[in-house]
C-alpha cells in the first residue's frame, strides 16, 4: 500500500525524506506565504522525484496573480503527477494568474485526476475561457472537479469554460460548482450544448444554485444534455433559481430520453414545485428503465399532500437505493405512514435514507419490516 504523508507545516515537510514521497498532502492554507516561502516550497517539491499524488492546500494566502504563476512554476517540478488536488480559494487571482497557472497544467502528460478549487477569486469570463482552453489540452485527464463559485463568470464564462473542454476524448467524470455566478438562460443553453459533445462522459455533477436560470433556460439545458446517451450518473443542484413545478416536470420528461442513466440526483430545496410538481416528477421517473439509484432533495417545496407522490414512487420497481428529503414540508404523520407502507413493499430496494420530521420517521421505521431495507434515522442528514 502506498503511504500517504501529511504535513501542516512547510518547514517540517522540507526536512522530511523528500525522495520517499509518493502520495503527499500539504495543508498550508492561511499561512500568508511570502515569495521566499514559495521558493523554498519549490525547491523541496523538485526533490520529490517519485511523487505521483499531490494534495496542495494553499487557500486564503493572498497569493494574487504573481503567486498563482509561481504555483504553476512550482508544480512543473512534479511532471510525473497522476493526481493533483490544488486549493487556491480566496487568493485574489484574476485572469492573468489563471492563465499562467493553467498553462503550467498543460505540461502534465500523466495527469488523470485534477481537483481545482478557485472559489471566491476574480476569474470572471475571460479567465474562465482561458482556463477551459488549457484544461482541454490535458490529454490524459479523466476526472475533473472544479470549484468556481462566486467568480463573476456570468453566462459567457461558464459556457466558455465548457467549450474548451468539449473536444476532450478522455474525460469520464466531471464535477462543476458554478453557484452564484449570474448564469442566465442563454448560458444554461450553451452549457448543455457543450456537455452533449463529451461522448466519453459517464458521470456529471453540476451545481447551478443561486443563479438566474428560469424554466426556459433549464429546459434548453436539459434538452441539449439529453443528446449525450452515454451518461450513467447525473447530479443537478438547482436551488434558488426561478424554476417551478412546470420547469421540474419538463426536466424529468426530457431526461427520460437518457436511458443510459442508472443514478439520478436532483437538489431542488426551497423551490415552489408544490404537490402536483412532486407527483409529476415521480410519474415521469417510471420511464427510466435502468434507474437503480435515486436521490431527491425536496426540502421546503410547498408540499403538503404526498398521496399521489407516494403511490407512483412505490411503482419504481428497479430502484435499489432511494434517498428522499422532504423536510420542512407539511406532509403530516399520516402521509409519512403511507410513505412507509408503500416503500416497505419495494422488492429490490436495499438502502432507504429518509429525512423527515422526527415523528413521521419513527412511524416509517415501525411500518417498514422489509429486512433488506436499511433506514437511516436522522433529523438532519443533509
Amino acid at each position: 500500500m502506498i503511504k500517504h504523508n501529511i504535513y501542516k507545516d512547510s518547514c517540517d515537510f522540507q526536512k522530511s525524506n523528500l525522495q520517499s514521497h509518493v502520495s503527499l498532502e500539504l495543508q498550508l492554507n492561511g499561512k500568508s506565504f511570502t515569495e521566499k516561502d514559495l521558493m523554498l516550497l519549490s525547491s523541496a517539491l523538485e526533490k520529490c522525484t517519485n511523487l505521483t499524488n499531490l494534495f496542495l492546500n494553499l487557500g486564503q494566502n493572498n497569493l494574487g496573480n504573481e503567486g498563482a504563476a509561481q504555483i504553476g512554476t512550482i508544480l512543473e517540478k512534479c511532471l510525473n503527477l497522476e493526481t493533483l488536488f490544488l486549493n487556491l480559494d480566496l487568493n485574489e487571482i484574476s485572469k492573468k494568474g489563471i492563465q499562467s497557472l493553467s498553462f503550467s497544467l498543460t505540461k502534465f502528460i500523466h495527469l488523470r485526476v485534477l481537483t481545482l478549487n478557485l472559489d471566491s477569486n476574480y476569474i470572471k469570463q475571460d479567465g474562465a475561457i482561458i482556463l477551459g482552453q488549457n484544461l482541454g489540452k490535458c490529454q490524459k485527464l479523466e476526472i475533473l472537479i472544479l470549484w468556481s463559485s462566486k467568480n463573476e463568470l456570468h453566462s459567457g464564462g461558464a459556457s466558455g469554460l465548457l467549450s474548451g473542454l468539449s473536444e476532450s476524448k478522455t474525460l469520464k467524470n466531471l464535477t462543476f460548482w458554478f453557484n452564484q455566478n449570474m448564469i442566465n438562460e442563454q448560458g444554461a443553453n450553451q452549457m448543455g450544448s457543450y456537455l452533449a459533445k463529451l461522448k466519453t462522459l459517464e458521470t456529471l455533477k453540476l451545481d447551478l444554485e443561486q443563479n438566474q436560470i428560469k424554466n426556459g433556460g433549464i429546459v434548453q439545458f436539459t434538452t441539449k444534455l439529453a443528446e449525450n446517451q452515454n451518461l450513467q450518473a447525473l447530479t443537478l443542484y438547482l436551488r434558488e433559481n426561478t424554476i417551478d413545478g412546470y420547469g421540474l416536470i419538463s426536466i424529468i420528461y426530457i431526461l427520460t430520453q437518457m436511458q443510459s442513466l442508472s443514478s439520478l440526483t436532483i437538489h431542488l430545496n426551497q423551490s415552489q414545485i408544490g404537490n402536483e410538481g412532486a407527483y409529476y416528477l415521480v410519474s415521469f421517473l417510471k420511464n427510466f428503465l435502468n434507474l437503480k439509484s435515486l436521490y431527491l432533495f425536496l426540502r421546503d417545496c410547498l408540499i403538503d399532500d404526498i398521496s399521489k407522490f407516494t403511490s407512483v414512487l412505490s411503482e419504481l420497481k428497479n430502484l435499489e437505493i432511494l434517498e428522499l428529503d422532504l423536510h420542512d414540508n407539511q406532509i403530516g404523520s399520516q402521509g409519512a405512514l403511507n410513505l412507509g407502507v408503500a416503500l416497505s413493499n419495494s422488492q429490490k430496494l436495499k438502502v432507504l435514507n429518509l429525512n423527515l420530521q422526527q415523528q413521521p420517521i419513527l412511524l416509517i421505521l415501525n411500518q417498514t419490516n422489509n429486512n433488506k431495507i436499511k433506514t437511516k434515522q436522522q433529523n438532519q442528514i443533509f
